[in-house]
């Protein structure tokens, strides 16, 4: 599913964005949107990097 490193790209983009929105926008709403950004962004790296996996064979 995530074969291309376009995915590595949006999650850092997204937890970008959500960073900014979070300090930038100073309202209740730029709070949870920005977090919600952030926590996409770790999922979409965190389920990236386990469809990797840890054979030591992929880095040789």
């Amino acid at each position: 599913m995530f074969d291309h490193p376009i995915f590595e790209y949006l999650a850092i983009v997204l937890m970008t964005v959500g960073i900014l929105v979070t300090t930038l926008i100073h309202t209740l709403v730029g709070l949870a949107a920005g977090l919600v950004l952030v926590t996409t962004g770790v999922g979409v790296l965190l389920i990236h990097y386990r469809e990797m996996g840890t054979d030591p064979d992929l880095f040789s």
